[in-house]
């Protein structure tokens, strides 16, 4: 995890959190491993959190 993100484990799952309250933070990165290969679905919570538009970034491509 990047500087300013931390993990919170609350509401039955995990957060990877990078907010600073105003102030901004660097991004919040994590690895994952896949058991194989195959089309894989990534659920991003971010409501209320973050501006409108801002993006889940794949192998640094916003378009992947």
């Amino acid at each position: 995890m990047g500087f300013g993100s931390a993990v919170d484990g609350q509401m039955g799952s995990s957060y990877l959190l990078a907010h600073g309250l105003g102030t901004p933070v660097k991004d919040a990165v994590t690895d994952v491993t896949f058991p194989s290969g195959g089309t894989y679905r990534v659920w991003v919570r971010a409501r209320d959190w973050v501006a409108p538009g801002t993006r889940l970034t794949l192998r640094e491509n916003p378009n992947y």
